[in-house]
């Protein structure tokens, strides 16, 4: 049997989380304070992405960038 990775950038949580819910990606966001995690599984799932400044320090990753930055989540 071969594995299954589940986990942050994988999308699959996320896509049940959508099937779960009845959403439509295209009219999904997902936020999160992690490129390497948050933004690029939303990305993968096909979410608008939503990086807040608060929280872990960003690190940045070549060719990844969220569509929205806000620096807190009162922003």
């Amino acid at each position: 049997m071969t594995p299954v990775v589940t986990g942050k950038p994988q999308p699959d949580l996320i896509h049940m989380a959508l099937h779960n819910l009845g959403n439509n990606p295209a009219m999904t966001f997902i936020l999160g304070d992690q490129i390497e995690t948050d933004i690029m599984a939303g990305q993968a799932a096909g979410l608008k992405t939503i990086l807040v400044r608060t929280g872990v320090p960003p690190r940045e990753v070549p060719g990844v960038t969220a569509d929205v930055v806000v620096e807190s989540l009162l922003d």
